[in-house]
């Protein structure tokens, strides 16, 4: 999943003089370097880092404070850096006086606010025939010249252009592992290729709880709960249908309680559906991801009760009161345009269809993820399915 991976809080912690390239990923997602939710103060300095398959840098959601500056980074074949939001209450992320070239794919999947990364006084460069209309947020362009970029040998063939910009040359022939690997005597070789992941089994979910014993989680989905707690469990206390559904309760100020689940949708027209019940001013949202490239698509309830997609808001949800909720969308490389139809229907009433934009890379359907948005309250889920359209 990445060249070097971090997790929350890390202050002290600095990453510098690796060479990291050539992360790659059978399923999920391959970035060099890897900040995951919540990686905060940690400095990322004089590393070199290329032809990572989805990105040569990641920031993940609510991560923060933290310094990128001096790095060279290269070649990523879909982007070079993703962001996604952060904690509005904590300090943007520095990226600052980086050099990034590419001769395919594009700078980032969408700009992100001054909020989110700290874009400042780094030099790019690639091919005319893909280079942005604008120059990205605190990058410009340069006449980059590296010993041999084909080769991959990332000296830089002159360092007056670099230098100029605030950039300080480093020794790349000095990053990364300079001795070599020395083996156990009887460790076997590593294969110079792997076998091919196996097709994923695809198969329908559908979950009403009835037959799951009160006070459990969620069968078949990963979930992260704050430590101690049980707040994703099903429950009696309500019900859309029959007698129990899963209750979820938010108390914590981030992404948790979460739960997650790997699901297989390469092709077709698809149904999630599931119904909703929100209680105490909860912020559910549900997202639905595609392979690698860490775009979602989002539904999420507001703190007024508003549905809201990232196009937008859709309805007000009533807070006591169920509603059905169903996503159908068309898969694959053949579909017919980058919209799905999300229905709304609340209990007792008529249902009202949306047609919601979604992103034009999620061609196939990998990732189901439930999570909470940092507001108190509960919400329940009943009946959710996962099937093909019209099932």
């Amino acid at each position: 999943m990445g060249g070097i991976y971090l997790l929350g809080r890390q202050p002290g912690t600095v990453e510098r003089y690796n060479h990291i390239h050539h992360v790659t990923r059978a399923r999920n997602c391959a970035f060099g370097v890897y900040f995951d939710s919540g990686t905060s103060l940690v400095t990322v300095t004089n590393n070199v880092v290329h032809d990572c398959e989805d990105t040569n840098f990641f920031l993940a959601a609510i991560s923060a404070s933290n310094r990128v500056e001096n790095n060279v980074f290269v070649c990523g074949p879909r982007v070079q850096v993703h962001a996604l939001p952060r904690n509005p209450s904590s300090r943007p992320t520095l990226f600052a006086r980086n050099i990034l070239a590419w001769d395919e794919g594009k700078f980032t999947y969408s700009q992100q606010g001054e909020d989110t990364i700290a874009m400042r006084d780094n030099l790019y460069w690639c091919p005319d025939d893909i280079r942005p209309k604008e120059d990205p947020r605190g990058c410009t362009y340069a006449p980059i010249r590296f010993a041999d970029l084909a080769a991959r040998d990332l000296r830089l063939a002159d360092t007056n252009v670099a230098t100029k910009a605030g950039f300080v040359p480093f020794s790349i022939d000095g990053c990364g592992k300079t001795s070599p690997v020395s083996l156990t005597a009887d460790m076997p070789k590593v294969p110079d290729v792997f076998f091919a992941a196996p097709e994923p089994i695809i198969e329908d979910i559908r979950e009403d709880f009835e037959e799951v014993p009160v006070g459990t989680a969620f069968p078949g989905w990963s979930v992260l709960q704050p430590d101690g707690t049980n707040t994703i469990r099903v429950t009696e206390r309500f019900a859309a249908a029959g007698r129990r559904s899963l209750e979820v309760i938010d108390d914590k100020k981030d992404w948790r309680p979460h739960f997650s689940r790997s699901v297989y949708r390469p092709k077709g027209r698809w149904k999630i559906s599931f119904a909703l019940m929100v209680e105490g001013g909860a912020q559910p949202r549900i997202e639905l991801r595609g392979d690698g490239d860490g775009v979602g698509f989002p539904l999420r309830v507001a703190a007024d009760g508003m549905l809201t997609s990232a196009d937008g808001p859709l309805m007000k949800i009533e807070e006591g009161k169920w509603h059905t909720i169903a996503i159908s969308l068309a898969l694959g490389k053949g579909r017919e345009k980058h919209v799905c139809t999300v229905t709304v229907k609340p209990h007792g009433a008529d249902s009202r269809a949306f047609q919601v934009p979604f992103p034009p890379t999620l061609l196939a359907l990998h990732w189901i993820g439930i999570y909470s948005c940092g507001a108190k309250g509960r919400y329940y889920l009943d009946d959710f399915v996962v099937a093909k359209d019209g099932k």
